[in-house]
C-alpha cells in the first residue's frame, strides 16, 4: 500500500465533525459548554456589525456554521479571569467576559 493511499483512508474514516448550523445553535452551545448567555439575536446582530467578536465561521451557500474547536478555542482566548475574597474570607472566582461585557458564572474556589 502506498503512503498516500493511507492518508486517504485514515481521513475517509475519521468521524465527521458536526457544525454548529446558524446562531441559535451556536447561542445554545456557548450556553451548555461554557456557561455563556448570548443571545441568538445579539450573535445575528453582531454577525452584520461587527463580526471580530464572533468566532471564526464557514459559509456554505447560505448557512452560517460554526466548527466547535473554532468556538471552544476563541471562547479561552476571549474569556478573562478575576479572582475575589468573598465575605467569609472564601476565595470566589469570578469570570468576566468581553464576549458579552457581563460577568457569566460565578463559583467558590
Amino acid at each position: 500500500m502506498q503512503p498516500s493511499e493511507t492518508n486517504l483512508t485514515t481521513v475517509a474514516q475519521a468521524p465527521a465533525e458536526r457544525l454548529l448550523s446558524g446562531a441559535r445553535e451556536l447561542s445554545a452551545y456557548l450556553r451548555e459548554q461554557h456557561g455563556i448567555h448570548l443571545a441568538a439575536d445579539t450573535i445575528l446582530t453582531r454577525r452584520s456589525r461587527d463580526p471580530e467578536r464572533l468566532p471564526p465561521s464557514l459559509r456554505f451557500e447560505k448557512r452560517i456554521l460554526y466548527r466547535r474547536a473554532d468556538v471552544d478555542e476563541w471562547v479561552a482566548e476571549n474569556l478573562k479571569s478575576d479572582a475575589a475574597i468573598g465575605p467569609d474570607g472564601v476565595k470566589v472566582t469570578q469570570a468576566a467576559s468581553c464576549i458579552s461585557g457581563k460577568p457569566v458564572a460565578a463559583r467558590r474556589a
